[in-house]
């Protein structure tokens, strides 16, 4: 069986916490910051899982890719483009919302960057710039993405479905080369290549869909979870596996280039692991939030309330602390955004 909306939501739900402990704990300057309890060679634990949840920014391009090619399938394009830039408007909507807010908190707080100059805010409303929030810049990417789709789903469609795969693989470490190993100082150049990287993780997910990758997992999965031997190999395959992406990517490789690569056996690892119904509710809450947190989070430990979050001192509280302020937050947003006395037509947005 394909993945459904469900499935998706609870993926993006794991991305975006995946996000926050990338930014929080991926880092080596934390003697100053906060109070790790447990240490792995030298470095604290919550660094093994900051340094593998750089995986956050392709686990929301597959999705939206594999959504999209989803959606192409069973509409016209006309219908399809229609509801994509709705919902592109929704999402913008929500974003210029949170532009305005935190402008004017940095206002009152007299921050020194924010809002900056008058031209300053308006490059940062347009997402032409992220100078206020660094996670901002995937904005401008996902509506580049969203108006090319048609296109870029065409193309999938027609293609046959392994050289699809092969030709995205393909185009997506060359992009990755480029960007970090070819030695490129060009600001505008490297730029388009990220985007290159995002467009191929999102192509690599509307090829999924194509080829209905999950079916033949789910086929292997169901014979696996059919006796308890092989149930039991199966998890003790996913932990080893978890395990060793863990202690390599920190260990051995830290380079950003295999995030893509080890995102997508998280993201199988995460399906097929069979959760307890309340689990399945954290991430499904936590995914319908997923768009609020990954546009607010970054106030709260850097810029406009530095090291903000870091006050509750140990990793598993600051995490918690971050999310509580952050859900919060959406939980506000959501409620200005539905008030249809005067956003009648448009929801709560949805990357």
């Amino acid at each position: 069986m394909e993945l459904t909306k469900k499935d998706t939501k609870m993926i993006q739900g794991l991305s975006v916490l995946a996000m926050v402990c990338l930014h929080l704990f991926c880092r080596y300057d934390y003697q100053q910051l906060y109070q790790p309890l447990i240490f792995i060679k030298g470095l604290p634990l919550c660094f093994y899982f900051g340094q593998l949840s750089d995986f956050c920014v392709a686990g929301f391009a597959f999705c939206s890719g594999y959504s999209h090619a989803a959606m192409f399938e069973n509409t016209d394009p006309k219908s399809y483009y229609k509801r994509r830039l709705k919902s592109l408007l929704s999402l913008y909507l929500n974003y210029w919302l949170i532009v305005c807010v935190f402008a004017v908190i940095g206002l009152i707080t007299k921050n020194s960057t924010i809002p900056g100059s008058f031209t300053e805010f308006l490059l940062n409303f347009a997402s032409l710039k992220n100078s206020y929030n660094g996670a901002w810049w995937y904005m401008l990417v996902y509506a580049i993405i969203v108006f090319a789709s048609p296109l870029l789903l065409t193309i999938n469609k027609k293609l046959p479905r392994v050289p699809a795969f092969g030709l995205y693989l393909g185009l997506l470490v060359a992009s990755l080369y480029f960007c970090y190993y070819a030695g490129i100082e060009n600001p505008i150049v490297t730029r388009l290549l990220l985007y290159a990287v995002t467009v191929c993780e999102y192509m690599i997910g509307a090829a999924s869909r194509k080829a209905r990758i999950f079916t033949c997992f789910g086929k292997i999965n169901n014979k696996l979870e059919s006796k308890k031997p092989l149930k039991a190999v199966k998890y003790t395959v996913f932990l080893c596996a978890y395990l060793a992406m863990l202690l390599f990517h920190s260990l051995v490789s830290g380079s950003i280039a295999l995030a893509s690569f080890l995102g997508y056996a998280i993201i199988v690892i995460f399906h097929y692991t069979k959760k307890p119904a309340f689990v399945e509710r954290f991430f499904l809450f936590i995914g319908k939030h997923s768009t609020n947190i990954w546009l607010t989070h970054m106030f709260f430990y850097t810029i406009l309330f530095e090291n903000f979050v870091f006050i509750a001192k140990y990793p598993l509280l600051i995490f918690i602390f971050m999310l509580a302020i952050t859900v919060g937050i959406s939980v506000v947003l959501n409620k200005v955004l539905t008030l249809r006395k005067f956003l009648p037509v448009l929801k709560p947005a949805e990357a």
